[in-house]
């Protein structure tokens, strides 16, 4: 299942392409739980303060939902694709410019991912979502895809667009 959680409290207007709706008797109960700011809703300066703090790699930040909720395995790929970031880059080797192009991409990423309600086979073909598969090419260039793992997550790149140490 893909999607974001969106906190809000009674009589603010329910978010749109709402799926599930979840009740709580206290309203700092995803506070409490630890998660991070909705990644659309999280401004850039906070966005670049929450990862100036991390030492792991970009794709284990992006998916770390202490950090920011709603990013999960495949928009991180998608978002690094785009970026053209291998995904063990690791978040301190990562300029202000390049952390902003992250940022933008995101909330692009995310934005159109809900446009397209969330359904791969809607997303654009020059994204890396549709062809994220053991047998997949990258829309770019047709390399063949490579199936690698971050944190126990398998991650799709693009060894020849997302080369490692560039």
């Amino acid at each position: 299942m893909t999607g974001f959680l969106k906190y809000y409290k009674d009589g603010e207007t329910m978010p749109p392409h709402t799926r599930l709706l979840l009740g709580f008797a206290h309203g700092a109960y995803l506070e409490a739980r630890g998660l991070g700011p909705d990644a659309l809703q999280l401004e850039w300066e906070p966005f670049k303060e929450r990862m100036a703090a991390k030492r792991s790699s970009i794709k284990a930040a992006l998916m770390y939902q202490g950090l920011m909720a709603g990013i999960g395995n495949i928009y991180s790929d998608e978002i690094l694709f785009q970026v053209r970031l291998h995904p063990h880059t690791a978040v301190s080797k990562l300029s202000e410019e390049r952390l902003h192009q992250i940022y933008k991409t995101m909330q692009a990423v995310l934005a159109q991912a809900i446009q397209c309600q969330v359904d791969p086979t809607r997303m654009p073909r020059s994204w890396l979502l549709p062809h994220r598969d053991p047998r997949g090419q990258c829309p770019s260039c047709g390399e063949a895809l490579v199936r690698d793992k971050v944190n126990q997550r398998s991650t799709y790149l693009c060894p020849h667009c997302q080369k490692q140490n560039a």
